[in-house]
């Protein structure tokens, strides 16, 4: 179906038809309008893009489809957010592509959210999607565990210097996966959280309801285990909403 005109009401319906599917395990629906009509679900919340159609069906026990290609389309705000979680629930897909879409900062955090659960994906394409470095850092730091991922593409996204910093870390973590970046942006920098990876130790306030949160915390976990003269602890506090406080400080010999 790439290149066949297909929008998102099109789209919600072929894919909804396909919950009863029980052999078609490949589908192209690469250059198409997946995602123009998604501003629509602010005055009709009922509306359903073909991004949420998709995550719909990836979250379907019966789900068959082992590679999924919707590259060059408009897939992005709640479309998005939604197939990125719908990967922790999905036990088929080996291949994604989702490359020239606009998934942008939340859709990558919470495409990392959904590959903290995911087992079985091989092949991950989110090239020019506008991801800048707070999307990627919640999308990679899962990517160092992943059991079966191999191939992992995120030409052309701004990632920033700490980005940059970070994917050298990625061979180490999973020697199995390769990695292509081409043309991104690593000049940038960033004013969202980090740490310096070589000396840790302060306070982090960190929202462990956000994907981000959650991709800090295992980052930081990560970087720590590797230094002989560090301490973790993580506080609660309540402020009229749940916040979490993790104080790092050097031991003293």
């Amino acid at each position: 179906m790439r290149r066949a005109d297909v929008d998102d009401g099109e789209c919600s319906t072929f894919v909804s038809i396909l919950k009863s599917n029980k052999t078609l395990e490949l589908i192209d629906m690469s250059h198409n309008l997946i995602g123009q009509m998604e501003t629509l679900n602010a005055v009709k919340p009922d509306f359903k893009t073909g991004g949420e159609a998709y995550a719909e069906l990836l979250e379907h026990p019966a789900c068959c489809l082992t590679s999924l290609n919707i590259s060059w389309n408009s897939v992005r705000l709640e479309g998005a957010e939604k197939l990125g979680r719908s990967l922790g629930k999905n036990s088929s897909l080996t291949h994604l592509d989702v490359s020239y879409n606009s998934i942008g900062r939340t859709g990558a955090m919470n495409l990392g959210l959904g590959m903290l659960d995911n087992k079985t994906l091989q092949s991950l394409n989110v090239a020019s999607n506008g991801i800048d470095y707070a999307g990627f850092f919640t999308l990679v730091v899962p990517l160092r565990d992943h059991p079966n991922l191999e191939r992992f593409c995120l030409d052309g996204n701004p990632i920033g210097s700490q980005g940059a910093h970070l994917l050298l870390d990625l061979p180490l973590c999973n020697p199995r996966l390769g990695f292509s970046a081409l043309s991104c942006d690593v000049n940038r920098k960033t004013t969202d959280m980090t740490f310096d990876r070589k000396s840790p130790n302060g306070f982090y306030d960190i929202d462990l309801n956000m994907p981000f949160g959650i991709a800090f915390v295992m980052d930081l976990l990560h970087v720590v285990a590797g230094l002989s003269n560090m301490e973790v602890h993580l506080m609660e506090l309540s402020n009229g909403r749940e916040k979490h406080t993790v104080k790092l400080h050097k031991i003293s010999h």
